[in-house]
C-alpha cells in the first residue's frame, strides 16, 4: 500500500468517518423517548450547578452532569428543589419533575444534555485517530477509528444523558496520554496524562481502577523499556497523582453547606466503609467529601447486589461469566473475528508486535476482570471502555502484516460487515444484538435491562398504536418517561392476580409489555406468567412486545397458561418487587 499518499488523504477520510458518526448519533434520536437514567443525571447535574447541593445521585460523580447540565443554561429552566423529592433525595421522581413540569420543553432539555455527550464521543473519535496516526501510522488509526464509528453500544450510549460514554472517552483519553509520556518524558504531557486522570475519576467511580493501571504500566516500561531512572519514574507518577487529587477538588468545589450536612447523616455507622469516614472524620477531622460518600454508597449498591437476568436466570449477586457472555452477544461478530485473528497475530510476532500495541491490552484486561467480580450485572454499558483499547490494538496488531492487496482482504471485509451489521440496527442501537446470537429480536434469551430494554421506545409505542389505529392497549413499562408527554395513552397492565380477580377479564384488547418486566426481572414472575405464553404480534423497537388479546382463544381464557416457566430464579436470588416499574412518573394519567 502507498503510505504516502494514504497519509495525504488521512484528514478528508478520519473526517468523513467522523460525519458517519455523528450522523448516526444525532439521527437515531429522533423518536427516542428518555431512558431511564437521563432525568436523574440531568436534574441532579444542574441543582449541582444552581445550588451546590449534591444531595442527588452520589452514585455517580459530578462532572459529567456538569457537563450535560451546561448546556441547559441557556434555557434557565427550573430547578424544583422546593418539592418533596428534593427533601427526601427521590431521585426518579425528583427527576421526572424537572424534566416534564418544567417551564422549558422536555424534549428541548433532553437533546441539549444528550448533544453533550455526542459532542465527547466524537471528541474520542478525534483523539484516538490522532493518537494512533502518531504512535502507529495512518492505515492504523483509519482502520480503528472506523471500528469506533460503527460500533453500535458505542453509538447507542454515546447518545444518551449518561456517564457511561464519558467514562470510556477520559480512561481512554487519561491511558494514552500517559503512554505518550512513559515514551516522550515532557512535561507537558504529563500535565495532560494528569488531568486526564483527574478526569475519569471525576466521571464514575469504576475509573478508580485507572491509578493502579497507570502504576503498572510505568513499572512495565521501566523493566522492559527504561528510558528514564527510577526515580524519574517515581516522580512523574506523583506528579499524575497530584493533578489528579487537584481535579477531584475542583471538580466538587461548588459544594455547599448543606450538602456537608446531609453527608454526616448519610455515612451509615452500620458498614465497614461508613465506620471508616465517620472515624476519619471524629478523629483526624478528614471531611465527609462527597467523593468519599459517593465511594461508600457504590461500595454499598455492590454489597446488596443488584437484581439482574442472565438466559432465563434472575440473581441478585449477578455472575462471574455475565460480562463475558454480553461481550459475545453484543459485539459485532466481524469485530469478535478481527480481534481473535489480532490476537493470533500478535502472539506469533510476539516481539516484533511492540511495547505500546501490548500496552493497549492492559487497561481493558483489569477494567474488564473487575467488572467479572461485580455484582451490578446490568448492562454492556458497563464494559463500554475496554472497545476503543481493543480497536488499537487488533489495528495495529494486523495491518502490519498487510503488505499485499490480498492480506487486506480480511481488514476490509471485518470491517464492511461491522459497518452493515451495525448500520441494519439504525436506529434501535440500544437493542443491538450480534447475528451469531439470532439479532435483537433473539435478545431477550441473553439478556435485558438496558441492554435491549431501557424505556427508549415510549415515543414509538405511543406512535404505534396511533398509525395502525389499535384499540387503547393495556401496557406494562419499564421506565421513566412520561405518557403524557409522549401521548401514550394505555390502561393498566393486568397481573395475573388481577386476571383471577376478574375472571380472566382484561380491560384492553392489546397488550404492550417492556421486555424486562415480560421475562421476569424487577417484578414477580407469577405476574406476567399469562402473558409470556402467547406470541407477540409485533416489536416496537425491539423492547415493547405487542399481544393481540383478540387472538388465540380470546380474552375469555387469558387464564389458561398452564404450563413451565422459562424464567427461574437464581438459587443466589432474592427476590423483590422493584421500584423500576414506574407506570407515569410525572404524575399524569
Amino acid at each position: 500500500m502507498n503510505y504516502s499518499k494514504l497519509n495525504r488523504l488521512f484528514l478528508p477520510l478520519s473526517l468523513a468517518l467522523l460525519l458517519a458518526f455523528a450522523a448516526q448519533l444525532v439521527l437515531s434520536l429522533r423518536d427516542e423517548a428518555q431512558t431511564w437514567d437521563e432525568a436523574i443525571h440531568l436534574s441532579a447535574g444542574y441543582t449541582y450547578l444552581r445550588t451546590g447541593d449534591f444531595r442527588m445521585n452520589l452514585e455517580h460523580p459530578p462532572l459529567t452532569k456538569y457537563l450535560q447540565a451546561a448546556m441547559l443554561l441557556p434555557w434557565n429552566p427550573k430547578a424544583p428543589v422546593e418539592t418533596p423529592y428534593w427533601k427526601d433525595r427521590d431521585q426518579v421522581m425528583f427527576g421526572a419533575d424537572f424534566l416534564y413540569n418544567n417551564r422549558v420543553d422536555a424534549g428541548t432539555l433532553l437533546f441539549a444534555g444528550r448533544f453533550a455527550t455526542i459532542l465527547a464521543v466524537l471528541g474520542l473519535g478525534v483523539w484516538l485517530a490522532l493518537w494512533t496516526r502518531r504512535r502507529f501510522g495512518p492505515a492504523v488509526a483509519l482502520v480503528a477509528l472506523a471500528l469506533l464509528v460503527f460500533d453500535p453500544n458505542l453509538i447507542a450510549h454515546g447518545r444518551y444523558v449518561t456517564s457511561d460514554a464519558w467514562a470510556t472517552v477520559f480512561i481512554f483519553c487519561a491511558a494514552t496520554a500517559w503512554l505518550s509520556w512513559l515514551d516522550s518524558g515532557r512535561w507537558l504531557t504529563l500535565a495532560g496524562a494528569g488531568v486526564f486522570l483527574g478526569l475519569a475519576l471525576s466521571t464514575k467511580f469504576s475509573c478508580v481502577f485507572l491509578p493502579p493501571v497507570i502504576g503498572l504500566l510505568t513499572l512495565l516500561h521501566w523493566i522492559f523499556v527504561r528510558r528514564r531512572s527510577l526515580v524519574r519514574y517515581a516522580g512523574g507518577l506523583a506528579v499524575e497523582y497530584l493533578l489528579a487529587v487537584l481535579v477531584i477538588v475542583a471538580v466538587y468545589w461548588p459544594v455547599g453547606d448543606s450538602a456537608k450536612v446531609d453527608l454526616q447523616a448519610m455515612a451509615d455507622s452500620e458498614t465497614a466503609f461508613g465506620r471508616v469516614l465517620l472515624a476519619a472524620n471524629a478523629r483526624y477531622g478528614i471531611p465527609l467529601h462527597p467523593y468519599l460518600i459517593g465511594l461508600w454508597e457504590v461500595a454499598q449498591h455492590n454489597a446488596y447486589g443488584h437484581e439482574s437476568y442472565l438466559m432465563g436466570y434472575v440473581s441478585k449477586q449477578g455472575w462471574w461469566d455475565y460480562f463475558p457472555i454480553v461481550f459475545a452477544v453484543k459485539t459485532p461478530a466481524a469485530v469478535l473475528a478481527l480481534l481473535s485473528a489480532a490476537l493470533v497475530a500478535a502472539l506469533i510476532r510476539f516481539r516484533r508486535t511492540g511495547w505500546t500495541a501490548w500496552a493497549m491490552l492492559l487497561p481493558p484486561v483489569v477494567y474488564f476482570g473487575a467488572s467479572m467480580m461485580s455484582s451490578i450485572n446490568i448492562g454492556v454499558r458497563h464494559i463500554l471502555p475496554v472497545y476503543p483499547f481493543l480497536y488499537v490494538f487488533s489495528a495495529a496488531a494486523l495491518i502490519p502484516l498487510m503488505k499485499t492487496p490480498r492480506r487486506w482482504a480480511l481488514p476490509v471485509a471485518a470491517l464492511a460487515l461491522a459497518a452493515v451489521e451495525s448500520l441494519a440496527i439504525f436506529p434501535y442501537y440500544t437493542s443491538f444484538f450480534n447475528i451469531a446470537a439470532g439479532g435483537p429480536a433473539n435478545g431477550p434469551r441473553y439478556l435485558l435491562d438496558s441492554n435491549i430494554d431501557w424505556g427508549q421506545d415510549l415515543k414509538r409505542f405511543g406512535q404505534y398504536i396511533r398509525d395502525h389505529n389499535l384499540p387503547r392497549p393495556c401496557l406494562l413499562y419499564f421506565g421513566t418517561a412520561s405518557f403524557d408527554y409522549y401521548k401514550v395513552s394505555a390502561f393498566n397492565f393486568p397481573t395475573t392476580e388481577d386476571l383471577v380477580k376478574t375472571g380472566g377479564k382484561a380491560e384492553c384488547e392489546i397488550v404492550g409489555a417492556s421486555v424486562t418486566p415480560l421475562y421476569g426481572l424487577y417484578v414477580p414472575l407469577k405476574d406476567t406468567a399469562w402473558l409470556r405464553r402467547r406470541k407477540p404480534f409485533a416489536r416496537v423497537g425491539y423492547s415493547i412486545y405487542l399481544f393481540d388479546l383478540r387472538t388465540g382463544g380470546g380474552r375469555d381464557s387469558l387464564l389458561g397458561f398452564a404450563g413451565s416457566d422459562s424464567t427461574k430464579r437464581s438459587a443466589r436470588a432474592n427476590h423483590r418487587s422493584s421500584p423500576a416499574l414506574v407506570r407515569n412518573p410525572a404524575g399524569s394519567t
